[in-house]
């Protein structure tokens, strides 16, 4: 599945492969790939979502703090307002093209460090 997230008419593909994570909880259970996009609940306030490392990965992000006072902002130039700029770094087409040679290294990886859970030992779960 593609996935992009579009800011001001801007593309930013996100990458396959960052969007999936492998778990299991058994050697008996088959390995799933989980979804790392996830709901926000009703009950958080004012925050209609989040971007965490699933979208960090796939830009450089460029922090600029603006001009707190007169002496940092040099003779007739504008005081700033504090303001991010993200450049994107996932080709789409590739991202693409790579990710099923890429989950079936990762799937194998798991596989073969998989450690058995003790018979008391739980997953905690979210």
């Amino acid at each position: 599945m593609n996935v992009s997230v579009i800011f001001g008419g801007k593309n930013f593909p996100l990458h396959p492969i960052d969007l999936t994570v492998i778990a299991s909880t058994t050697p008996a259970e088959p390995i799933v790939c989980i979804n790392t996009i996830t709901y926000q609940p009703e009950d958080t306030a004012n925050v209609d979502f989040t971007l965490g490392d699933t979208f960090m990965r796939n830009v450089y992000t460029l922090y600029d703090f603006g001009s707190w006072s007169k002496a940092a902002s040099p003779p007739g130039k504008k005081k700033g307002a504090p303001f991010m700029q993200l450049l994107s770094v996932t080709d789409a087409d590739q991202a693409w093209a790579e990710f099923d040679a890429l989950n079936a290294a990762r799937i194998a990886q798991f596989s073969g460090q998989f450690a058995p859970l003790a018979p008391n030992q739980t997953v905690p779960t979210l």
